[in-house]
């Protein structure tokens, strides 16, 4: 009722743990799937609720009750989070998984500090498979090496035909439609009528 009456936006983020330790939890079928469906019972509870779809970002929660693995398969394929047309908000920044990956055979992962490498890494993959907003620590160096990567390239007639970044597109990337099935839940939520998601 507060968000709906304030007019405000309000961020739905998946954590499977019911207690007081967000990171806890976390038993998938399928890591993707379950994430997709808990967002999508939510965003239905909050446009019922009288709140503005259009205000509604999500957030599939990485770290948050989730394994290594599991955190890369969303990464790998978030851009199927989007076919529910809401935006996506990622937060990558300096987590553990990001230490592991970095250091996989170290007893330990490298400190938070000591992760800025794969964090931008992260974090600029996942502006690629359509995030709109990403929460970083490191901003300069986040938003200097996307420039980069973004830089254009040209052909012999000085026409842009893509940028230094292979996955870069320039078109926006939250366009794409995932074409899969979809289930009777899924139907009833805003936006996701011509949407669906691979299973």
């Amino acid at each position: 009722e507060v968000v709906a009456n304030s007019g405000c936006h309000v961020i739905l983020m998946h954590a499977p743990s019911a207690k007081s330790d967000p990171h806890e939890g976390g038993t998938y079928a399928h890591p993707l799937f379950d994430v997709y469906d808990m967002l999508a019972e939510r965003i239905a509870a909050c446009v019922a609720a009288g709140i503005d779809p259009a205000k509604i970002v999500v957030d599939p929660g990485i770290g948050f009750g989730k394994t290594v693995a599991q955190n890369f398969a969303l990464l790998a394929r978030q851009a199927e989070l989007l076919v529910a047309g809401f935006p996506l908000l990622i937060g990558w920044s300096r987590k553990s998984s990001i230490g592991k990956a970095l250091q996989a055979d170290a007893p330990e992962p490298p400190p938070p500090g000591e992760r800025l490498v794969g964090s931008v890494a992260a974090a600029l993959m996942a502006a690629e498979r359509g995030a709109s907003s990403l929460r970083v620590h490191d901003v300069r160096e986040t938003v200097l090496q996307s420039r980069y990567r973004s830089y254009p390239v040209l052909d012999e007639n000085e026409k842009v035909v893509g940028t230094l970044s292979r996955y870069h597109l320039l078109r926006p990337r939250r366009k794409r439609v995932v074409l899969v099935d979809h289930n009777e839940k899924s139907q009833s939520i805003p936006g996701l009528e011509q949407a669906h998601i691979t299973r």
